[in-house]
């Protein structure tokens, strides 16, 4: 029953986290390689981070640390 309690408990953490990286993932593909969008072509600029892709970078950071401290409080 307990482990069955620790899994609802992680599991919104774990969605946040899965989603969190999903974006960093888009928009990282998104700077180094573009997408047709209508028309045109936007992104895509190589080496270029932007800020959305550090942004992305950052809720990927703190997903990471509420996932971490949520099993710590677990043991």
């Amino acid at each position: 029953m307990n482990d069955i309690i620790e899994r609802v408990r992680i599991a919104p953490i774990a969605e946040r986290l899965a989603l969190a990286a999903e974006k960093l993932a888009n928009s990282v593909s998104f700077d180094m390689n573009g997408d047709l969008i209508g028309e045109r072509f936007v992104g895509g600029h190589g080496g270029l981070i932007s800020q959305a892709t550090m942004v992305a970078a950052d809720d990927v950071r703190r997903s990471v640390a509420a996932f971490r401290t949520t099993l710590q409080e677990g043991r």
